[in-house]
This record gives structure tokens, C-alpha cells and sequence, in this order.
């Protein structure tokens, strides 16, 4: 597919005013604006309304037009060769001619096409017939040819050649000074194909023009500025621009002190620093009188970026917060991982497992994913009935995937790199639901603390009423967020109403890191000193350990409301145990 030419190209000293040759063959024929003449029954205007070589056989096809150049003078053009190019299959296009009878014509041309690999593009004089190479471009070809060509000559005898292959942007390949032959004196431009049977008919131009110049006076704007990485940043501007940079004329804000090289190359501008960028912050480039090649230069101008550092997730940062295992018939499943960490996580390389009877799936993202720090991502089978069917939730958290179906019941789920390293595992049920719930469909599970393991009952609940039965893409509707612990362990809702409307829902306890290690039994007792729940016995704590109450008796239902009495028994490595009781309040309406 042919490339637009660039237009406005300021990207030397001179802009376009006035056509003297333009033809894109969307009239369909080569006998009107312009007229050309050769060989003209070698070539057609296709179905694409692009010029084509159609020859019969293997040969020479030239085709003519005239034009009057002045002194400055550019020509754009676009052409196709759908081969790779030798001495037998070429193209030369002559810039100017002074006549027909190449034996001892004047001018200019350009060339590609010889033996071996891979090919420049050459530019010659051509001198009473004879040739002569005054430059090669740093762009080379291999194998088909597919380009944009942009060339400009200056009144002073400066040429300058800017090229741009297919969907990349236009740079100059080649720039150089011959003042041999006056474009004045060009009366003719034209199109040579040399080719053998099998090429005859893979030759193809577009977007002819040829303009004359005048000087440029517009200075270069600053179209914009990113981070490579953490200590180079890189300016666009819409032009080539100077290479006499200083240090004074550029500054970065949040300061980031004077850089330690500054590079130019066209139109960008590269900046090395000893200080890093900081991650997740918003920087401003401020330049000012910076130049192009014209000596026009430009005011103060401003452009803003970011960095972001990414890291790959380890186990503990990244974690699976929320599943809906059991949809309602008109819903679809769901999966939310929450980043946990201060770090962007990019999480391309992830791999989610499901198991299902006994059976396990694989299922991995087909496109990048970088999750910011405190940020959620939901994997569902339907993005639109997730969205609609919990209205607490965060739709540009959601992404719609091929999610494997999960157990009805129970299962597991792993979050595990593509080399099978454990990121996260969780263990679900449906008897970690609220046992208020008498139905329990369209029901997610949220985890309690996402620092926390999700192994047991007591690391989940049910999703609350007012949130909707689910909150994908945001906080859970149980979340606790744990505050530093300072004594052996802590409690939250020491008041609490089981009542499943999602405030505060259930008793929890968190233990302090000094208790990693200890082996701990949590028992519920009434005011009359009856046993009347076993939180849990005998449980090896370690970091973020929790337990969780929610107002069960044992086998019995929920517990009436009153005052009850926490016993906590914990016993080190040397067999001591220590005892620790808390009164709780099971109370309603809270």
C-alpha cells in the first residue's frame, strides 16, 4: 500500500509553493496532465490508479513528460518494485534531462538496482552521456522495494534525500553538494525500467510532483518527548534540527539536573542524565532557541512525559482478590488479581491455572499487561454482562478473554509464570460463602486482606448486598485493610453483626509478626463459659496470619447476640503457652 507524501516537509531549508509537475493517475490515462510519451504501451494505469509496467516481454521501458524547473526545486515520488533488485531489474529515474538521446544527455538520475546484495539507492550526474556516481544512500535494499522518496535541491547546489519504506516515518538517507548541471537546463524528467520476463510487470509509481522551492522561515516545533529508559529522554520535533545543542537551552522539570551528552539525529534529540527517572512521576521538557538546519530558531516550548519502571511480579505483590465461580445463567465467570505493591507490574508473562474435577487448564493473556500499583484486573468470558450485572465495579479494569469455566463447587486457582514459577494459589469453596445466603449464584467471593494466604474459610466472604453480590475492578466489599500490628495480635470488628449486608460481617484476627512460629487455637465461649466455636486449632502462624469469626456456632447456625469471650491459646517452641482472652460483641443492625 502506497505511503502518502509527506507534506509541509520543512525539514531542510525549503517548503513547497507552486506545482510544476504533479500527477497521481487518478484520471486513469498518460495522455493528459501531464502528457507523457515513450513507450507508453509498456505501461498502464491499474485497478489501484497507479502507474504499471505491462510490457510483454523482457526489455528497456523509458516514458517522458516535460517540466520547467527553477534554480531550488523538489521532487516526491513513490514507487513499488516487488522483486529484489540486480543489474537486469532496475530503476532509474531521471531527475532532469536536457533530451531524449541518452548517449549525450545532460542531467541528473537516480538508480537501484546492481549485482549483489543489498542495494542503495545511487545518485548520478550524467554528463554528455557519460555517468558519474556522486553518492550513495545509507538506505539499502534486500529485498522488495517499497518507498517514498522526497529529494531536495538547493539554489547553493546542496542535495538532500529523504526516504520512508513502508509505515515508517521519512529520514534523510543522503545529502551532498554538485552544482555541475543547472536544473534550469532540465527540460525532461523520466521513468527507466530495466527487467527480464519475469519482472515485466512489477514495476509501479505513484504521487509524482515536482515543486519549486523557496527558503524556509519557520522555526522547529516540539512535537513531543518520552523516556527510553531511566536516564534518556528523546525529543521529536517536526524537522531536522541543528546539532549546536548546549545544555543551557534544555531543562527538565522535576529538575533533573544539566544532562551529560545531548545527541541529534534529523529531527530527534537524545539526552543522557546521571540522575534517574523517577517511576510513575510526570515530567516537563522545557526547550528553547533551538534550531534547524535553516538557522531559524524557536522560542520556549514544552512537552510532557512519564516514566514507568516495570518489574515482574513475585510472589506476594501480584494476588487473586475476587472470583465468581458460580454465575448466574445470564452472567459469566470472573477472575480480579489486585497488585499489592508499590511497583508496575507487567504481567505478560502469566499464566493463570484452573482446576476443575481434578483437571487443569491453562489460560494466559494474548496481550500486553501492566498494572499499576494498587490496581485491579478482572478477567471474565463476557466483559459487557460483568460490567452490567455489578454495577460496583471499574469497567477499564475488565478484560474480556477466553476464560477457561470453573468448578460449580470447588477448586483451585494458580497464578504461575510461563517457567511455572508460583506467583499466587488460592483454594475456593462454596462453603466459604456467607451462611446467611440462601442462594448463593451470582455470588463472588472476596478475599478478606490480599497479604493475607486464601487457603481456608476464613480468608474469604461472600461479596456484600449493597455492593451489588460483586465489586470486579474495585476494592472488595470485605476488604480489611491492616494497620501495623504492635501487640501479639489484633481485632477488627470486636462488634459485629453477621447479617451478610457487608458492614462489618464478621470478627477477624490478625497476629503480629513477633508470633510467627507459635502454634495458636482461637475458641469462642458464651457468657455462661459454654465452648461454642473453634476458630481454629492448632494453627502455625506466620506472617499476616489471620482467623475469622463470623458468628457460627458449631454445625448450629448463627450465634444469638450477646457478649462472648475470645479465648486465644498460643504456645512456643519450648511448649509454654500463653493464654489471652477478649470479650466480643455479636450484636444486629450494625
Amino acid at each position: 500500500m502506497k505511503k502518502t507524501i509527506f507534506t509541509g516537509l520543512f525539514l531542510t531549508i525549503f517548503f513547497q509553493i507552486q506545482g510544476q509537475l504533479s500527477d497521481d493517475f487518478s484520471d486513469g490515462n498518460l495522455a493528459k496532465s501531464p502528457v507523457w510519451f515513450g513507450d507508453t504501451s509498456d505501461f498502464l494505469v491499474n485497478d489501484s490508479f497507479q502507474l504499471q509496467l505491462n510490457a510483454e516481454s523482457s526489455g528497456i521501458s523509458r516514458l517522458y513528460t516535460s517540466l520547467k524547473n527553477p534554480s531550488a526545486v523538489r521532487w516526491d515520488m513513490y514507487f513499488n518494485l516487488q522483486f529484489a533488485t540486480s543489474a537486469s531489474n532496475k530503476i532509474r529515474i531521471y531527475l532532469l534531462l536536457d533530451t531524449t538521446d541518452l548517449a549525450v544527455a545532460n542531467g541528473y538520475y537516480i538508480e537501484i538496482g546492481q549485482n549483489g546484495a543489498p542495494d542503495p539507492l545511487h545518485f548520478f550526474s550524467l554528463e554528455n552521456g557519460e555517468n558519474f556516481l556522486l553518492g550513495s544512500s545509507t538506505l539499502a535494499f534486500e529485498q522488495e522495494v517499497q518507498l517514498d522518496l522526497s529529494i531536495l535541491r538547493a539554489d547553493n547546489g546542496t542535495w538532500t534525500f529523504y526516504a520512508a519504506t513502508e509505515n515508517d516515518a521519512f529520514n534523510e538517507i543522503l545529502t551532498l553538494s554538485d552544482a555541475t548541471f543547472v536544473p534550469e537546463n532540465g527540460k525532461l524528467f523520466c521513468l527507466e525500467c530495466y527487467y527480464t520476463t519475469t519482472r515485466k510487470d512489477k514495476f509501479s509509481f505513484d504521487d509524482i510532483h515536482v515543486f519549486p522551492l523557496v527558503p524556509d522561515t519557520i522555526a522547529p516545533v516540539l512535537i513531543g518527548a518520552s523516556a527510553i529508559d531511566s536516564v534518556t529522554i528523546e525529543l521529536n520535533f517536526n524537522e531536522n534540527i541543528g546539532a549546536d545543542i548546549q545544555v543551557k537551552q534544555i531543562r527538565i522539570e522535576p529538575d533533573m539536573g544539566n544532562p551529560t551528552s545531548i545527541q541529534t539525529s534529523n529531527h530527534i534529540l537524545r539526552l543522557a542524565y546521571e540522575n534517574t527517572l523517577s517511576s510513575g512521576k510526570a515530567y516537563t521538557c522545557m526547550t528553547s532557541q533551538i534550531s534547524d538546519t535553516a538557522r531559524n530558531f524557536s522560542g520556549i516550548q514544552e512537552a510532557s512525559f512519564g516514566y514507568i519502571k516495570t518489574s515482574t511480579p513475585l510472589p506476594g505483590n501480584l494476588v487473586i482478590n475476587e472470583i465468581l465461580f458460580d454465575p448466574k445463567p445470564d452472567d459469566s465467570p470472573f477472575i480480579e488479581l489486585i497488585n499489592v505493591s508499590d511497583m508496575f507490574l507487567n504481567c505478560s508473562d502469566l499464566v493463570l491455572s484452573i482446576e476443575k474435577n481434578n483437571a487443569w487448564t491453562n489460560f494466559s493473556s494474548t496481550t500486553d499487561l501492566l498494572i499499576y500499583p494498587d490496581s485491579f484486573i478482572v478477567f471474565t468470558s463476557d466483559r459487557l454482562s460483568t460490567i452490567t450485572n455489578y454495577p460496583s465495579s471499574r469497567a477499564n479494569a475488565i478484560l474480556e478473554v477466553d476464560l477457561p469455566g470453573m468448578s460449580r463447587d470447588f477448586g483451585s486457582i494458580t497464578l504461575q509464570t510461563r517457567t511455572g514459577k508460583i506467583i499466587d494459589s488460592v483454594y475456593y469453596n462454596v462453603g466459604f460463602h456467607h451462611m446467611l445466603l440462601d442462594e448463593t449464584r451470582g455470588v463472588s467471593l472476596e478475599r478478606i486482606s490480599p497479604t493475607s494466604p486464601a487457603l481456608r474459610h476464613g480468608d474469604w466472604n461472600s461479596a456484600s448486598a449493597q455492593s451489588g453480590w460483586g465489586t470486579p475492578g474495585l476494592p472488595n466489599s470485605q476488604y480489611i485493610r491492616f494497620d501495623t500490628v504492635t501487640s501479639v495480635f489484633h481485632i477488627e470488628n470486636q462488634f459485629f453483626s453477621p447479617d451478610g449486608d457487608g458492614h462489618e460481617d464478621f470478627l477477624l484476627i490478625r497476629f503480629a509478626d513477633r508470633a510467627s512460629g507459635k502454634i495458636a487455637t482461637a475458641r469462642i465461649y458464651d457468657e455462661f463459659g459454654r465452648e461454642v466455636s473453634v476458630i481454629f486449632r492448632n494453627l502455625l502462624i506466620g506472617t499476616d496470619s489471620t482467623g475469622k469469626w463470623d458468628g457460627t456456632i458449631d454445625a448450629q447456625g448463627i450465634a444469638p447476640t450477646g457478649i462472648y469471650i475470645l479465648l486465644i491459646e498460643m504456645m512456643n517452641e519450648t511448649g509454654i503457652v500463653n493464654s489471652y482472652k477478649e470479650a466480643v460483641t455479636l450484636a444486629t443492625g450494625f
